[in-house]
């Protein structure tokens, strides 16, 4: 990882109490502990992100501020973004009674997949993580980073953004949403749950991804391993699909980030949660096409069994069913009378 910038605010607010700003008033310096702080945290949010962009309809302080920083990236511009939308940040919140502060991690960093801004809001660390100098928080050094109470955040993908390239910012969003919805608001960010794509992207995946050496008490083909998915993702009973826990279904316990960590080297927008498309969930394990008249569905683990492409003249098709001739014979001898 490349730490370019990073700085730490503090918003102190407990429930429906008033809320104020300590800010830092110059940035920290780069040195191993913060580089290591922030590759914590951001290991720990790969693991619960939710995909969409800035929204125009809503005010527009983070993304006009977050630009500004894009056009001239220099320590004094980033602290400027930093502290502009935090003290946007303490106005909105006088107004929620329920949200409670923290202490929020800005940064500038590029790694393998990209160049990004992240910010970090991290609870109740009782002092663990940050000193407060005299212009400034610091990161703590410390051999074993505890970053639990890592609450929200948000991730913009500079190139991206830059370009207009589909879903460049992911933030993350607790199920209370009484206490978190003002911070998607903060950052003007709206959930486009474009569920087909990531369903179309949980295929790529299942599709690549090494497989278990056992699942089911049996070394599994690839064909069995899509439909242990298909199956798993038509039954949960909400009718949504946890990342998380589809790895554990797969892979077992302690692999709860498999599928997260290769979307993340196959660069795959992925909801850590979403409702798959159920349309695009059964090219998993089964084909159905139609055409000059003609539908053909037929299970994958047909293909190049039962039904194979003739290697010589691509426009035929090969069918070796005893039992489906037969009822053909049947069903074409009833059509013409016979």
């Amino acid at each position: 990882m490349q730490l370019n910038h990073f700085v730490i605010h503090e918003l102190k607010k407990e429930q429906n109490g008033p809320a104020s700003v300590i800010l830092s008033n110059e940035l920290p310096t780069v040195n191993e502990h913060s580089i290591s702080l922030v590759q914590a945290l951001n290991e720990k949010y790969k693991s619960r992100e939710t995909y969409g962009r800035f929204d125009p309809n809503q005010e527009n302080t983070f993304p006009n501020k977050l630009q500004t920083y894009f056009q001239n990236v220099e320590n004094n511009t980033f602290l400027d973004f930093t502290t502009t939308t935090m003290n946007h940040l303490n106005e909105m919140v006088q107004l929620v009674p329920k949200a409670t502060g923290g202490y929020f991690l800005f940064a500038d960093y590029g790694t393998q997949y990209g160049n990004f801004v992240s910010i970090f809001l991290v609870r109740n660390t009782n002092g663990f993580l940050f000193k407060k100098e005299q212009k400034m928080f610091d990161v703590k050094p410390q051999t074993h980073i505890e970053i639990e109470k890592f609450a929200m955040g948000c991730k913009i993908n500079k190139g991206r953004y830059l370009n207009q390239e589909g879903n460049y910012l992911s933030f993350i969003r607790t199920d209370r949403q009484d206490t978190s919805k003002y911070f998607v608001s903060w950052i003007s960010a709206t959930a486009l749950r474009q569920n087909s794509e990531y369903t179309d992207n949980l295929c790529t995946i299942i599709n690549e991804i090494e497989m278990p050496a056992e699942l089911d008490d049996q070394i599994p083909t690839r064909d069995f391993f899509k439909k242990k998915v298909y199956d798993y993702c038509k039954n949960t009973p909400s009718g949504k699909v946890n990342l998380s826990e589809l790895s554990v279904h797969l892979f077992g316990k302690g692999n709860e980030n498999k599928i997260v960590n290769f979307a993340v080297e196959r660069q795959l927008a992925l909801d850590t949660e979403f409702r798959p498309d159920s349309n695009k969930l059964k090219r998993l394990y089964r084909v159905n096409i139609s055409a000059d008249g003609v539908t053909l569905g037929f299970d994958f683990s047909k293909f190049n069994n039962i039904v194979k492409l003739d290697p010589q003249k691509k426009n035929i098709i090969i069918i070796e069913s005893q039992s489906l001739a037969d009822q053909i014979r049947v069903e074409t001898a009833f059509g013409n009378g016979n």
